[in-house]
């Protein structure tokens, strides 16, 4: 938004520009201030800027239509980025990145590898052992590591848990609706073939009581063995364009109830 004020450019245009190009972008604010063309980026695999959800309240089900809507869990994990893209001479090129857009590729080489496929993947860095998804707490073990060493990488498995395609074969995807947009990740996901890389499932629900009824007990809700990781539900609108930053009623976050005791010790 500050960067706007330099002109009259439209933060989301500037949000989809800046992740490909590097500091001290000359060529960013030459353009934001008037003085050159819009940059082009040549980064084969570039960050795009994430798309969020609102916090939803009781009184905004009584304006939307369940309906209207998708829903998939919310993973205890961090949100990340899975990029794949083809340099100048069609060698392909593999990063991971943090919600905010720093690269965190070098943090997990056990899950770069399985990245083959040109398209980028917004998912869950999550921690699969023995076939079940672990708390966040382990997680953590993998998290801000300066050296990652065999035995953290046996002993902590990554896995990304995928929800969205925002790109696949250099096609854009983000102008188009949620659902479309899931149809291709389900295939792009059976393509890879790798169970390190795998769908976030879809929550099935026809009314509002219904979803939270599965909020309330995501282990007969399809989550099984991985409910203890299930944080609540994420809403999303069918129809969805992805759009950077958090536009109001597009997706909706709805957590699980905390389990809190009152007692006396």
């Amino acid at each position: 938004t500050a960067a706007a004020g330099l002109g009259a450019h439209d933060p989301q245009e500037i949000e989809l520009i800046w992740p490909g190009l590097a500091p001290p972008y000359t060529e960013l604010f030459a353009w934001l201030q008037g003085r050159g063309d819009k940059p082009v980026s040549h980064d084969p695999a570039p960050f795009r800027p994430v798309m969020l959800a609102h916090a939803i309240e009781d009184a905004d089900f009584d304006k939307l239509d369940a309906a209207d809507f998708a829903a998939e869990w919310k993973w205890d994990g961090i949100r990340v980025q899975a990029v794949t893209g083809r340099g100048a001479l069609g060698v392909p090129t593999s990063r991971l990145y943090s919600r905010t857009g720093e690269d965190i590729t070098a943090a997990f080489p056990d899950l770069v590898p399985a990245l083959h496929g040109i398209g980028a993947i917004d998912g869950e860095l999550l921690v699969v052992r023995d076939g079940r998804v672990q708390s966040f707490n382990v997680l953590q073990q993998r998290l801000n590591r300066k050296t990652v060493t065999a035995k953290l990488v046996k002993d902590f498995p990554i896995h990304l848990r995928a929800y969205d395609l925002l790109s696949e074969d250099d096609e854009d995807l983000r102008d188009r609706p949620f659902m479309e947009r899931r149809a291709r990740l389900e295939h792009f996901v059976a393509r890879l073939g790798i169970a390190r890389i795998d769908l976030s499932p879809l929550v099935a629900f026809t009314s509002w009581p219904e979803l939270a009824a599965a909020r309330a007990d995501p282990v007969s809700a399809g989550a099984g063995t991985d409910a203890e990781a299930v944080e609540g539900v994420i809403l999303k609108r069918r129809a969805a364009l992805y759009v950077p930053g958090r536009p109001r009623g597009e997706w909706w976050k709805w957590k699980r109830d905390p389990h809190i005791v009152d007692a006396v010790l």
